[in-house]
C-alpha cells in the first residue's frame, strides 16, 4: 500500500502519502473500535470532523488531475 501511495504522490494525485495514511488510520479507528466511553467517542468524532477538509482537498486534487487528463 505504501508503494501505491508514494506513486500517487509522485504523480500528483496526493499531496502527501503520510497524510493519507493518517486518514486511513482514523478510518480504522471508526471501523474497529467501539468504546463505551462517550468522551472517547466525541474525541474521535472531533478528529474526523477536522479531517473532512483534508479529504475534500484530496478529492479536489484528484478531480483536477482527472479533468486535466481528459482535456489532453
Amino acid at each position: 500500500m505504501i508503494d501505491k501511495l508514494n506513486r500517487l504522490e509522485k504523480r500528483g494525485y496526493l499531496e502527501n502519502s503520510e497524510q493519507w495514511q493518517a486518514l486511513r488510520m482514523l478510518r480504522n479507528r471508526f471501523a474497529h473500535e467501539y468504546p463505551d466511553d462517550p468522551d472517547k467517542n466525541a474525541g474521535i468524532l472531533m478528529v474526523a470532523i477536522k479531517a473532512v477538509s483534508s479529504l475534500s482537498d484530496i478529492l479536489q486534487r484528484i478531480g483536477h488531475k482527472l479533468s486535466f487528463l481528459e482535456t489532453n
